[in-house]
């Protein structure tokens, strides 16, 4: 519905009237629109299930992502204590090899060996309880809860 005013005003025209207003209402109407409305929601309706497509596969992704970050938490915090075990076997190999180097039963290379491999277990150590605490710190990003 619209309301419409013209006002024409033509020059050197001597054939017409010099001045000519006209006005009057619009009214617009279709009785017919030939299945259009129909394919406009037929449209929405895609448009509104891709999006909950969407929805669902970004969900899906999300606990994906936390579950295989929950796992990685788990496993090396079982990687912290194989590790920890390692490293107490190997702190009690070299008390024993230390005893027996005492008693001249083996060579100082010996204990230079078991200090060194202390040493190593005690590295893999620190770098599992490092990967345990990057491992949950990234676990409670992906829940949110930093």
């Amino acid at each position: 519905v619209g309301v419409a005013l013209h006002y024409v005003s033509p020059f050197n025209v001597t054939l017409l009237p010099s001045n000519v207003l006209s006005a009057g209402v619009e009214l617009n109407w279709e009785p017919f629109d030939w299945g259009r409305r129909r394919e406009v929601v037929d449209e929405k309706k895609i448009v509104v299930t891709q999006s909950q497509l969407e929805l669902e596969q970004t969900r899906s992704k999300v606990l994906l992502d936390v579950n295989d970050r929950f796992r990685k938490v788990q496993e090396s915090r079982m990687l912290v204590g194989v590790a920890k075990a390692a490293r107490e076997a190997a702190t009690e190999k070299l008390r024993e090899v230390t005893d027996k180097y005492s008693q001249r039963a083996v060579l100082f290379r010996d204990v230079l060996q078991q200090q060194a491999s202390v040493a190593g277990t005690e590295n893999d150590y620190q770098e599992a309880v490092l990967s345990f605490w990057d491992a949950k710190a990234d676990f409670e990003k992906a829940i949110g809860e930093q």
